[in-house]
């Protein structure tokens, strides 16, 4: 008997360690399964986010981090003061804190698991519209400025995506993309990477 309750209660612990995360958080982020962190290298003079998550699947902190050689990053924190969630754990805002009278705000729709566009608040109001083939990838993000004297969204360029490389739990790591200005002219191309931890 005292081996059954043994075995049993190993069983439970496999379960319990294997169990569906409570939190998706990292589904923002095209990510799945039980990731610590990700961290996207610079590799421009462009700032890149670091995240972290808790064992629950929530994210736990972001900072952002700007190369400014190949020996010198600065990370800082981008504290969060609260996570607005619906349905299965996916968050729909991320309200960070702010010296006042600012406010910055992002704001996520999601369409069949999928986070298919995002809306950041701060000095300008931004809108990222994200475009995905039949595997939920990213091809295309259209960027939008808000116009308050014309009351509307005006089109700001976009970012396209191509050449992915996965890791063993099928995230992706790296990718090419080609960015292009409001006139559709090719501004500038990168390889982007992401270093991705798991608990």
């Amino acid at each position: 008997m005292k081996h059954l309750t043994s075995f049993l209660i190993s069983i439970l612990i496999v379960f319990a360690l294997h169990a569906e995360s409570p939190y998706h958080d990292a589904l923002v982020f095209d990510a799945r399964g039980r990731i610590s962190s990700i961290d996207y290298i610079p590799v421009s003079d462009l700032p890149t986010p670091l995240i972290t998550f808790d064992e629950t699947g929530a994210i736990a902190q972001i900072f952002q981090q700007q190369a400014f050689s190949d020996s010198l990053t600065i990370k800082l924190p981008l504290p969060i003061s609260d996570i607005k969630r619906e349905g299965v754990g996916c968050p729909v805002s991320i309200n960070f804190k702010t010296l006042e009278p600012y406010n910055f705000s992002l704001n996520i729709d999601w369409t069949d698991g999928i986070a298919t566009a995002f809306q950041y608040l701060l000095l300008l109001d931004t809108r990222y519209v994200k475009e995905y083939d039949g595997n939920g990838l990213t091809t295309k993000l259209k960027l939008f400025v808000y116009d308050p004297e014309k009351e509307g969204w005006i089109y700001g360029g976009e970012t396209c995506y191509s050449d992915y490389s996965f890791d063993e739990q099928n995230n992706w790591i790296t990718r090419k993309a080609k960015l292009f200005d409001e006139n559709k002219n090719e501004i500038d191309s990168c390889t982007q990477k992401r270093i991705i931890t798991y608990y």
